[in-house]
């Protein structure tokens, strides 16, 4: 597929470029020899991105979860509808890849989310986790003047759907502790106002390296600099990719 078809990937419920993305990362995989024959994504919505990414691995076999939108027709035998606490369905399979894509900020239940993906996924899989990311100079702006970020509301209701605010750093902690090494971190969905924002991230991007530099914990700098590089003062959103390890 050409880089014009990955451009025209819809989006679906996410950020612009977050599909295209994944997608990307899952074609290297194939073209490396590893196995891309199954996958499982949840929250899956109405499907969008199984119906994307299905055509470019025409024969993958995917499957599908959500909990209140109505699937597409031609995507809606893959799906089912569960609560993400519920992966009893699925009745042991496992799968090469697993994704969950702009769903952390609505499970109340991300640490046992981890620990279930985990266990359905073949030793080597691929685990794919996507997020809005809230450490933006907008949102850091937001949050000094109103208290709220950008992307969550100051004033919830109880039936909010966006509602779990979680860090980057507490992703990561999920990744290592469920037998995960993180394969790559990638910023994506900058808009032309994003860029606006760039003087100013160029002042303040050398005190961040420095405070990274310094600061005390078992967070590598080689993860340290992938989950707080240059571009996460500005992209809105991140997707991490973590390969479960082999034996576990």
């Amino acid at each position: 597929m050409s880089l014009e078809s990955l451009n025209q990937i819809e989006k679906g419920n996410t950020q612009i470029g977050v599909n295209a993305a994944v997608i990307l990362f899952l074609l290297e995989e194939k073209k490396g020899g590893a196995p891309v024959d199954s996958l499982f994504d949840i929250p899956c919505g109405e499907g969008q991105f199984l119906r994307a990414v299905k055509k470019f691995f025409p024969d993958l076999k995917v499957r599908g979860q959500d909990l209140y939108t109505t699937p597409h027709p031609e995507i809606q035998s893959a799906i089912i509808k569960a609560d993400a606490k519920d992966f009893s369905h699925l009745h042991g399979e496992k799968f090469d890849v697993i994704t969950s894509i702009s769903g952390v900020m609505v499970f109340d239940d991300v640490s046992g989310l981890f620990q279930r993906c985990s266990a359905h996924l073949n030793p080597g899989g691929i685990l794919v986790v996507t997020n809005d990311n809230i450490l933006t100079l907008r949102d850091r702006f937001s949050f000094l003047l109103f208290g709220r970020l950008r992307r969550f509301k100051l004033l919830y209701s109880p039936t909010e759907g966006n509602w779990n605010v979680v860090l980057i750093q507490g992703l990561w902690k999920q990744f290592i502790s469920n037998n995960f090494v993180i394969e790559k971190v990638e910023y994506t969905s900058l808009r032309l106002e994003d860029y606006l924002l760039m003087p100013f991230a160029l002042i303040i991007y050398p005190l961040q390296v420095l405070y990274l530099l310094l600061s005390k914990g078992e967070m590598s700098l080689h993860d340290r600099f992938r989950l707080f590089s240059f571009k996460s003062l500005v992209a809105r959103h991140y997707v991490i990719f973590g390969r479960k390890k082999i034996g576990r």
